[in-house]
């Protein structure tokens, strides 16, 4: 028996900062509270029953995704093509081919409150003041203030941009591939959720396994959870078990000196996961819901680790059903054991609430009568209140639903009826093999064994072919039905996705016999339907980023600010909320997807000559966009204050040029940097000496 000391694992526990005393089952729980959770268990319950045609529709579209057609279908070994499959990847390549360029920018304000804006009025007032006259020194200070202001501003929206760039890689897994799947799950399942988490220093564990910062959380809940079951019952412990918890407090005790993680977390839960108020209008902004939750599973254990509750006597345990069949991923048991002294198998069904009519969030499980988390105030602050944002690409208008079609859904027809063109095409091609027919009787076993395994250029004899008789007496070729191309062709099911999802045939991967102005006119159409559904996302991103800058500048200490943005970096302690109103991070529209390179650099070689002519144009931003196309972070290539390259090599020419004069040869060409060649004057043979000639005859100028 190993030996465990229980005062070293309280120590630990406090040293370590693990959170307090377990939550037993037999506590007593109000007569209000378990009504209240009763009332709201009903409520889910009935809005999962409300929505379930459309979670079934989901989980149809995700089989059609992912195999290229229904079980049914693909279970018979039938012939399949998974076109929409290609589709949808093709679809997220060119919506999500980078994570978006975050900038923050101060909103436009009235900033003076006597200064006019106008440079001659501050000069005036400067050189006033400069002269004696006091009068000019609150219009001075009025200008200086506002000045300061707008510096402090500029610089703590620099330090956010930092922030996103270095949180967007920080997580695990990062934040592209997790984009490119909340895209894709948009695009397969009608709609995409991304909800905005934080994780606290030294805060509880979180229940979401899509978003995790490195820490030792998961550590100090497991050897919590372990300490509480040992204190309570430590005589059913085995050996192993007790070893497993000693080394992992050892573990701990090596790194109690581990200072946890903070900041934003980007979670994207399952279209399934998350559970709508019915009275909800529009799933964008969540128009009209008074309430959402997130559902998901987890074992009694990770119950008590998370939530420091015991439930493993009262819950109503769910098991994996239907896996890999069009229903529920995880039902009700069907019998459920009575005996309330032994603890029950199956998984716990966890509803996370988020209820906006009184601004409060709160967490229970089915079967449970207490909160797992009781309600209280969100911990951080979000405006608009919810924490999820939702994603779709194909909204209509519609009073008797709430989610709109997917792509897939969409597309399923299309896919099951190439896959039925393909299939009974198979089907034609093995009825046609090769065969012979014969009178009944006239060939033995032995002749039909030689006629259909006979080798190439075989000579057979036949015992029931008798003298005189030609062999086309005894066997005959069946005459088979010869295959029609048009009666298999699928290009009428490329022009159907065509006018469904706006992709032609070529983006698929396939070539059709259209002209080349046929194809171009597809391209358009197919560029005007992605530009669309880019639309649709940078309006989404714009929203997170904002709701994202937010809860950085709510949240985040400015001690692990410097940590990450560096000593330089400014940041609001007091009076933030102030801050946000005046700072905005949003999405350079377009920066998350893949650009038409060709056709946009065309455009910019057109229209640059013509932008450069005109005064007072802002080449930063032509910079930037001609930067993106290029793939070169404009950043890593300009020096505030060093003029142009073409600038530089005129001031060296000029330098070179003024080094040669001095040395007596002011005529020499190789001597005036790179434009030399250009002012090299021309000698003419025909004059005297070979001097330079600066003029042309007159009758020689065209």
């Amino acid at each position: 028996m190993f030996a465990l000391n229980l005062n070293d694992m309280m120590d630990t526990g406090v040293q370590t900062g693990t959170a307090g005393s377990m939550e037993r089952e037999d506590q007593q729980i109000e007569l209000g509270v378990s009504e209240n959770v009763s009332k709201w268990s009903n409520k889910i319950i009935a809005a999962k029953k409300f929505f379930e045609d459309d979670f079934k529709r989901m989980r149809e579209d995700m089989k059609i995704a992912k195999q290229g057609g229904s079980d049914e279908w693909v279970k018979g070994g039938n012939y399949t093509v998974p076109i929409v499959n290609r589709y949808i990847n093709q679809s997220v390549a060119g919506l999500y081919a980078k994570n978006p360029t975050a900038i923050a920018e101060k909103r436009k304000t009235l900033d003076y409150t006597l200064w006019d804006g106008k440079p001659d009025t501050a000069m005036a007032a400067l050189q006033g003041l400069m002269r004696g006259d006091m009068s000019q020194m609150p219009l001075v200070q009025d200008i200086e203030q506002g000045r300061q202001r707008h510096e402090m501003l500029t610089r703590i929206a620099q330090t956010l941009e930092i922030l996103f760039d270095y949180y967007a890689n920080e997580q695990k897994p990062r934040l592209k591939p997790l984009m490119k799947s909340f895209v894709r799950r948009a695009k397969t399942c009608c709609v995409g959720y991304l909800m905005l988490g934080f994780q606290r220093q030294y805060g509880e564990l979180t229940p979401d396994e899509t978003a995790q910062l490195a820490d030792a959380r998961n550590k100090l809940g497991e050897a919590q959870r372990r300490m509480d079951e040992f204190i309570e019952d430590h005589a059913d412990m085995c050996e192993a078990e007790i070893y497993e918890l000693q080394t992992l407090i050892q573990d701990l005790q090596k790194k109690e000196n581990t200072i946890l993680r903070e900041g934003p977390k980007f979670m994207f839960p399952r279209s399934t996961e998350i559970i709508v108020d019915p009275r909800c209008t529009q799933l964008m902004g969540f128009i009209g819901a008074g309430w959402i939750a997130r559902e998901f599973y987890k074992t009694p254990e990770e119950v008590e680790k998370i939530y420091k509750v015991d439930i493993e006597k009262s819950f109503t345990p769910y098991t994996e059903y239907g896996k890999g069949e069009i229903a529920e991923y995880h039902r009700r048991a069907e019998s459920a054991d009575g005996d309330t002294t032994n603890k029950k198998s199956g998984m716990v069904c966890v509803w996370e609430v988020y209820n906006k009519d009184l601004e409060q969030t709160f967490t229970i499980c089915d079967g449970y009568k207490g909160y797992l988390i009781a309600p209280k105030e969100p911990d951080y602050y979000m405006e608009g209140f919810w924490p999820v944002f939702a994603l779709t690409f194909n909204d209509v208008e519609m009073e008797d639903g709430l989610y709109p079609p997917s792509d897939v859904h969409q597309l399923k027809h299309v896919q099951a009826e190439y896959n039925r063109s393909r299939e009974y095409r198979r089907l034609h091609r093995e009825a046609n093999k090769p065969k012979y027919a014969a009178v009944k009787g006239r060939l033995s076993e032995q002749d039909k064994e030689k006629l259909s395994s006979a080798p190439p250029h075989a000579v057979i004899e036949f015992e029931s072919l008798g003298n005189g008789e030609k062999i086309g007496d005894l066997v005959q070729r069946f005459e088979s039905v010869p295959i029609d191309p048009a009666l298999y062709e699928t290009n009428s099911e490329m022009e159907d996705i065509l006018r469904t999802v706006g992709a032609q045939e070529a983006n698929i991967g396939g070539t059709s016999g259209a002209t080349a102005t046929e194809a171009g006119i597809a391209q358009g159409s197919h560029a005007t339907s992605l530009a669309s559904n880019v639309d649709d996302l940078d309006e989404f991103l714009t929203d997170v980023f904002a709701a994202l800058g937010q809860l950085l500048i709510m949240e985040l200490s400015p001690e692990t600010v410097k940590e990450i943005a560096g000593q330089g970096a400014v940041w609001p302690e007091m009076d933030r909320e102030s801050v946000i109103k005046q700072l905005n991070l949003k999405v350079r529209a377009g920066s998350s997807g893949r650009p038409n390179k060709a056709a946009e650099l065309a455009n910019m070689e057109r229209g640059m000559p013509y932008l450069l002519q005109l005064p007072g144009v802002n080449p930063y931003p032509l910079a930037h966009r001609y930067a993106d196309l290029l793939e070169i972070n404009l950043d890593d290539i300009i020096l505030e204050g060093v003029p142009s390259i073409q600038a530089l090599n005129a001031q060296m020419g000029r330098m070179q040029q003024g080094a040669t004069q001095g040395a007596g040869t002011p005529n020499d060409p190789a001597a005036q940097g790179n434009q030399g060649a250009m002012n090299q004057p021309s000698t003419q043979p025909n004059e005297p000496g070979g001097q330079p000639s600066f003029q042309q005859p007159v009758d020689n100028i065209q």
